[in-house]
């Protein structure tokens, strides 16, 4: 603990059903080299046996705190591990994952040295039977200056944007708070949360949007300090009929933080966001093999959410040098809402990948 009886760390956890990988996270955290931490896992309702498993460790290290809610999203469940957190740092991870045993102490050392509000570091994907590890950018930085933050808030918007691009992928880019550690004054002093209106959709990156609005500086230490488990289960890849209700929530808050309009800096970064939406919305949804509407329905709502103002605007911002080839054809056709041969080629695509998948083949 620090002089003032507070940990150095917050550690903040929510917890969803999650009983099968939960000991591997909860050990990773209260095994780290740096012992002067809280945890605060938060219990979100959960149906298996997670909240039970939650209390029987915190009955073997009082660090451990643990706090039981009715299923309120995980969304919330994050508020509630911030609004409890005491630590001088805050870091939030979630608990399917785990952490590199000196993780926390790499992140708090290069905090205290150079004096910064954020730290990024590097993370290793892990996937059922290999793992690989990425780098978000090609250097280590520090820096203060106000249009770097810029560009970050841009890659959080598209990781294409990177202020400094690496060789290869940046993984999962900047967007989830697992990626940095902050000074939690930051977060508090300016009454940071996550948003609750888009479902658990890109509440993180609005998060960090929103952190590094208000960060004095930012810096990146170029090592894994975090294992994301690569899971087919995500919500990413659930069906979701209320998908086009969504992408309308995220940039109405978008439009929040950056402005309405968006600024002319920020809007091809905002397009590729709102465009990488519009083809994950179809894939969870208009093309979803378990939407039983008929092919009328599903005709006209797709016409619907072409000529969105949301996707109107991407299309028209869009900087299609950074597009695929398929990609650029896609926007092509939506820019100038040719939404019969948009939803053929889309049709197509989506039954090849089905198809694909279903043989164990990749495309």
């Amino acid at each position: 603990m620090n002089v003032d009886g507070h940990a150095t760390v917050s550690v903040v956890i929510p917890v969803y059903n999650v009983g099968p990988y939960l000991e591997r996270c909860i050990s990773s955290v209260l095994s780290q080299t740096m012992s002067q931490i809280e945890v605060i896992a938060v219990d979100d309702g959960s149906t298996d046996l997670s909240g039970a498993l939650l209390d029987c460790f915190a009955i073997r290290d009082g660090r451990l705190h643990i706090i039981h809610q009715a299923n309120a999203g995980v969304s919330r469940a994050r508020n509630v591990g911030l609004e409890a957190a005491s630590g001088k740092y805050l870091y939030v991870m979630d608990a399917d994952d785990w952490l590199a045993s000196d993780a926390l102490q790499t992140m708090v050392d290069e905090l205290e040295n150079d004096g910064c509000d954020v730290v990024f570091t590097d993370h290793t994907l892990v996937y059922p039977q290999s793992q690989r590890s990425t780098h978000l950018f090609s250097r280590e930085f520090v820096c203060f200056e106000p249009n770097v933050r810029l560009q970050l808030q841009k890659m959080v918007l598209s990781p294409k944007y990177s202020p400094f691009p690496p060789d290869g992928s940046v993984g999962s880019g900047i967007a989830p708070p697992w990626t940095y550690m902050a000074r939690r004054e930051v977060i508090s002093l300016n009454n940071l949360r996550f948003v609750t209106t888009t479902s658990g959709i890109f509440d993180d990156g609005l998060f960090t949007m929103s952190v590094l609005e208000v960060a004095k500086g930012v810096s990146y230490v170029r090592r894994p300090c975090y294992f994301y488990r690569v899971l087919q289960s995500s919500i990413s890849h659930r069906y979701n009929p209320d998908r086009p209700a969504i992408h309308r929530a995220v940039f109405k808050e978008v439009r929040c933080i950056l402005g309405d309009p968006i600024p002319s800096e920020f809007r091809s970064a905002s397009a590729a966001r709102s465009f990488s939406y519009f083809m994950i919305t179809c894939k969870t949804y208009l093309f979803h093999p378990e939407n039983h509407e008929s092919w009328h329905v599903r005709y006209d709502s797709f016409g619907a959410f072409v000529r969105s103002s949301e996707n109107r605007e991407a299309f028209r911002d869009l900087d299609v040098e950074r597009l695929s080839k398929r990609q650029r054809v896609v926007a092509w056709l939506g820019a100038h809402r040719m939404v019969l041969p948009l939803w053929l080629l889309i049709a197509y695509h989506a039954g090849r990948e089905r198809r694909a998948s279903a043989s164990g083949r990749c495309l």
